[in-house]
């Protein structure tokens, strides 16, 4: 039996400030290096420098391991440069990848548009002439393999090379929240959740702007294109914008509201400049433009490079008879009214007249897409290696040509207008590199991981602020806020601007789960009282979409699952019906905190006939489980199952069925969403987040009739294991947002690594294995019991809780004559109670001949029990 550390020696904690970062991030080794490749040095360290030497057409590159996910703004510093006769300069391509395979792709594991507050592009070429310092302007969100190629004759030598960083990367030993066990599995789970919280947590005013105004324009380098904030319910009108192309091209947005719309594409050579090969949905078959003609293009889409969920479809294009010069002014001019042709004009001269689109556009992935333009904002942007500048824009509507919008896009007005500028406040991203939008219904699991780890409490408020400030008038929320949006010029008498921002009735009612959560594990009151009136008006809208037989039946966008691999589920859906009977639990609880009772008695009242209604018409006794919705019935849902548990509208004697019934979806890798070949999934696909929710619900049901904390232990492994496999070409250090039955990512690159969503074992771990749970809010009161079937396979564990009051330390070990020993120091202000329960269920008479004992504040307590 190992011997355990004493709960003396835990690792300090470290200062977590809000905003300042110490060094640069390095990589830890040389993961390979192909061709004539010198180094000098060691990797991690300062005086670590990499020569490449090309002379032909031989591939020459390195490839760096960061050891896990890290975030920054790419630097280094050249410290000689030698081209090769004929050459300007020397040529080079930096890739980044969170998983090893597409760091050897020229585009790394991107693009990615749809990211906000960092490259869209995920390869940067340079081209080095002198010797000197390089760092981006824009930051790469999250990789751990960066790989460094020379694309042209010569040598260059480099140092330095690493990230500034814009993410916190403190170990995690030495976070406020702590935890080590004699299980090595555990602490893997346990380290990847923390990092995964952590490399998420964005300070106000890190992110880099996409755009960079200046005195003669705005200048944009292979950005996507960003659209006018208050500009989504504009319908016809007519653009003009002065703007030179410095290389490739330049594109304007028009009727786009969500990031997808029409993008309107001039191009200074038909084949662009660096551009990848063209996705097959772009491609045209005109034989009359020559690769080194200027065009102008329309597609519909969000970028002009596609990526695995987001391809670019060509409406139309054609060839400008003169020849666009580079680093010159033009004057462009779009007008689009009604369903009519778009007008295209240089120079106040009509050169095109271009389909808007209308139908259904087929997509590479076979998902195909509806196109349909009656209305939407404007904007501009470039494409992939492209670089333009921009100025005098103004839009005018048509045909009263009344001003609509106008900015000489010379200060810096124009990245709040355009929603590209940094993050105003503190929050929390729902992936590193992808999406970095604040997505509440992912939230909930991550502040979780949060709560018990880095116990950064302002990242929460911040993320809950930015989402319940844009609540419009019918109460609902987007289900997603990006960082650019602002945040400070939102009237109180006015709808707040919708841009790039969809409503779903499952994300509204996520909402209130993360407001409760934050008061549970803080006790804020005054936070509470800020947000309380949002969550009343939310729950008033959402019970307008209860039937006549007491079901929530939410229809066309408001149905629509917030998980994007699900087909919608139309019907009353057990999945949305349980999340609601949570929603008004947690409501009352709040309201009675805040004294409102008849609010609180008013929630438990709409709460029973819900769960009645679902039992009467939900509830399938040929499956031994609850129909994933009306509109699949017999269909099996692990999400719906586990939710409906959890909000108690499955009773005790129905529960242990369904969590056997739930076993039908076990695969080596973790429990699918649904049965093999069911209708509601078009892809077989494990989501840790749902399966960490099946895992609560069996560790909530273990007890004397049952050991499910032995599911929930075998969930975990099953699922969490291909993540923290370190020989894995996919590990990140962090958890991914999906994977499949093969263990593996879900939709390859495109996946997110390191997704916090994913990090709710994290506080499972704290709750179950170390055993500590607040037991009202803000942790006045709090257990202390170690789930005994889900540490089966635990010799000793040891832990630091983060609370309002300071931390709780436990500490547990047992012998080989099963005897449980355990220490507890409580902080000044709370005060708790341990208890212990066998692996049957029954509670454990402790030291003393009690089977609980009090644990009063500011003490220290040694405990054993006979198990």
């Amino acid at each position: 039996m190992s011997i355990p550390p004493s709960l003396a020696s835990l690792p300090p904690v470290l200062s977590y400030p809000s905003c300042e970062f110490l060094g640069p991030v390095l990589p830890v080794a040389i993961h390979e290096n192909r061709g004539d490749i010198t180094t000098q040095g060691i990797p991690g360290h300062t005086d670590f420098t990499i020569t490449l030497c090309k002379e032909g057409d031989e591939e020459t590159l390195v490839v760096l391991d960061y050891g896990r996910v890290v975030s920054g703004v790419p630097k280094f510093q050249v410290e000689a440069v030698e081209q090769a006769s004929g050459n300007a300069a020397i040529e080079l391509l930096v890739a980044y990848s969170e998983g090893l395979q597409a760091v050897y792709l020229d585009d790394g594991d991107g693009p990615f548009p749809y990211t906000a507050g960092a490259n869209t592009i995920r390869a940067v070429p340079y081209n080095l002439t002198a010797i000197g310092p390089v760092e981006d302007f824009f930051m790469q969100g999250g990789q751990r393999w960066q790989a460094i190629k020379l694309k042209s004759p010569g040598k260059v030598t480099l140092s330095g090379v690493g990230f500034r960083p814009t993410a916190f990367h403190t170990d995690v030993s030495n976070l406020p929240g702590y935890f080590r066990c004699s299980d090595g599995f555990l602490n893997d789970i346990w380290e990847c959740g923390s990092w995964s919280g952590q490399i998420n947590q964005i300070p106000a005013r890190i992110n880099t702007p996409s755009f960079q105004p200046t005195i003669l324009g705005t200048i944009v380098d292979s950005q996507r294109p960003s659209q006018y904030y208050h500009g989504s319910t504009f319908d016809d009108y007519r653009l003009s914008c002065t703007a030179k192309i410095l290389s490739g091209g330049l594109i304007f947005s028009i009727r786009n509201s969500t990031g997808f719309g029409l993008q309107v594409q001039f191009l200074a050579s038909a084949l662009g400049v660096g551009s990848a090969p063209v996705a097959s949905s772009m491609r045209s078959n005109d034989l009359s433009i020559g690769p080194n003609d200027s065009v102008v293009k329309v597609f519909w889409g969000m970028y002009d490079q596609p990526q695995i969920t987001l391809y670019p479809i060509l409406l139309g294009q054609k060839k400008l008879e003169n020849k666009l010069e580079l680093d010159r002014w033009y004057r462009f001019d779009l007008s689009v009214q009604g369903g009519e042709d778009i007008i295209v004009k240089i120079d106040g001269i009509q050169v095109a007249e271009l389909p808007q689109g209308k139908g259904i556009g087929k997509q590479e992935d076979g998902l195909d897409r509806q196109i349909d333009t009656p209305r939407g904002s404007f904007g501009f942007g470039v494409g992939k290696h492209h670089v333009a500048i921009f100025k005098n824009l103004i839009a005018r509507s048509v045909p009263s040509e009344e001003i609509i919008y106008s900015n000489s896009l010379c200060n810096n007005s124009v990245l709040t207008d355009f929603c590209v500028s940094t993050n105003p406040v503190a929050v929390v991203y729902d992936g590193a590199k992808r999406d970095r939008a604040v997505w509440l219904g992912d939230t909930v699991t991550q502040s979780l991981a949060l709560y018990h780890t880095t116990h950064s409490l302002e990242y929460m408020e911040g993320s809950i602020d930015t989402v319940l400030l844009r609540q419009n008038s019918k109460g609902f929320f987007p289900h997603k806020t990006l960082p650019g949006l602002p945040m400070f010029d939102i009237e109180s008498d006015k709808e707040p601007a919708y841009l790039y921002e969809n409503y779903a009735g499952s994300f509204s009612l996520y909402i209130v789960r993360v407001v409760w959560e934050y008061w549970w594990h803080t006790g804020d009151l005054v936070c509470l009282r800020k947000w309380y009136p949002c969550v009343k008006k939310v729950l008033a809208a959402i019970s307008n979409f209860v039937d006549d037989r007491g079901l929530l039946v939410l229809s066309g966008p408001m149905g629509v699952d917030s998980d994007y691999y699900n087909t919608p589920r139309t019907g009353a859906s057990i999945k949305q019906n349980s999340l609601y009977v949570i929603a008004l639990d947690r409501a009352s609880q709040m309201a009675r905190s805040l004294s409102l009772y008849e609010d609180s008695e008013a929630y438990l009242k709409s709460k029973h006939p819900l769960v009645e209604a679902c039992n009467t018409h939900l509830w399938n006794s040929q499956t031994g489980s609850f129909d994933s919705a009306e509109s699949m019935r017999g269909e099996l849902s692990e999400d719906g199952n586990a939710f409906a548990i959890l909000s108690g509208i499955c009773p005790p004697d129905k529960a242990s069925q369904v969590i056997k019934t739930l076993r039908q979806l076990y695969t080596p890798n973790g429990v699918l969403s649904f049965p093999l070949r069911s209708r509601a999934m078009a892809k077989p696909v494990v989501s840790p987040i749902m399966n960490s929710w099946h895992m609560q619900a069996c560790l909530e049901l273990d007890g004397a009739e049952n050991d499910f904390g032995k599911d929930a232990r075998k969930i975990l492994e099953m699922c969490w294991s291909p993540m923290v496999d370190k020989k894995s070409p996919w590990y990140s250090g962090a958890f991914w947002e999906f994977s499949t039955p093969d263990g593996v990512p879900f939709m390859d690159k495109f996946c997110s690594l390191a997704h916090p969503f994913s990090a709710q074992p994290v506080q499972q771990i704290v709750a179950y294995v170390l055993g500590a749970r607040p037991t009202s809010p803000g942790w006045g009161t709090f257990i202390i019991s170690p789930l005994l079937n889900f540490c089966a396979k635990i010799e000793w564990a040891q832990g630091r809780v983060p609370t309002p009051h300071g931390a709780i330390l436990v500490a547990w070990r047992r012998s080989e004559q099963s005897v449980f020993e355990v220490d507890i120091t409580v902080p000044v202000g709370i005060q708790g109670v341990f208890e212990l329960k066998s692996e049957g269920g029954a509670l454990v008479t402790l030291s003393g001949g009690a089977t609980s004992i009090v644990l009063l504040a500011g003490r220290t307590y040694s405990i054993q029990a006979v198990l």
